[in-house]
């Protein structure tokens, strides 16, 4: 079983970014309910349709061939009412893989912070690769391109700071958070932390 982070290691993430602990943990119990891999070692992911569609048209593949072979894969929008399983996500994972590994593992999204893959320059990686051969390695390693991620965007770190949940919510999950409420549900888990 991979390392769980400490106490010590939300301390100093929030430190460096100049934010509570509590906003930290509230954001991993959101996106991850706690934890960044499976039972089995495997990093939990969220594969995400409508992205592999717009990561296949970036990487010169038509999406509409994949699309109508691979409906279970590949989709033209967002489905806000899907819900699927850890397991189910990597097997989604792994088939899109093998129809274009590139655009498969910019179209997930990994962790204990939950961060796509086309995120990987900021978060500090030269490739979607690398950013995923460490995220792989332990919530260490999560943690860490999670500090760099947000230390990249000044808007949505200083969102976090002033506690704006709304916008913060928008900028980290996109314009539909709230179809799962996810600013209200960050809040709650910054209070259920310890946040004031």
């Amino acid at each position: 079983m991979t390392k769980r982070l400490s106490e010590q290691d939300y301390t100093e993430a929030a430190e460096k970014l100049g934010v509570e602990t509590a906003l930290i943990k509230a954001l991993v119990e959101v996106e991850s309910s706690g934890r960044g891999f499976l039972e089995d070692g495997r990093p939990l992911v969220m594969f995400e349709e409508h992205v592999f569609y717009s990561e296949l048209k970036k990487a010169g593949l038509d999406p509409e061939v994949v699309l109508s072979d691979h409906p279970d894969i590949c989709a033209r929008t967002f489905d806000g009412k899907r819900a699927r399983g850890p397991k189910t996500e990597l097997a989604q994972l792994e088939k899109a893989r093998a129809i274009h590994e590139e655009a498969a593992l910019r179209s997930a999204s990994w962790g204990l912070f939950q961060i796509m893959g086309f995120n990987c320059a900021a978060a500090g990686f030269e490739n979607v690769t690398e950013f995923v051969a460490a995220m792989e390695t332990g919530e260490g390693a999560q943690l860490l391109a999670f500090c760099r991620f947000l230390g990249s965007n000044t808007r949505m770190l200083t969102a976090l700071r002033e506690k704006d949940w709304a916008l913060f919510a928008k900028l980290y999950n996109g314009a539909g958070y709230k179809t799962h409420a996810y600013d209200e549900r960050l809040r709650d888990a910054y209070l259920k932390n310890g946040g004031k």
